[in-house]
């Protein structure tokens, strides 16, 4: 199992991760560009956006 400080090291080195999230009763995946800051992963949304 991988410890927190891990999982940010390894997403700090890709440019572009996928959010789940439930759309209508099923799954969804959507391509996300993110940063990591810190402690957070930080995504930019739009108003509109899913």
């Amino acid at each position: 199992m991988l410890g927190a400080e891990e999982c940010l090291r390894l997403l700090s080195k890709v440019p572009v991760g996928r959010i789940v999230y439930t759309d209508r009763a099923l799954p969804a995946i959507q391509p996300v560009n993110f940063v990591v800051d810190g402690w957070s992963v930080v995504v930019r949304t739009a108003p509109r956006s899913r």
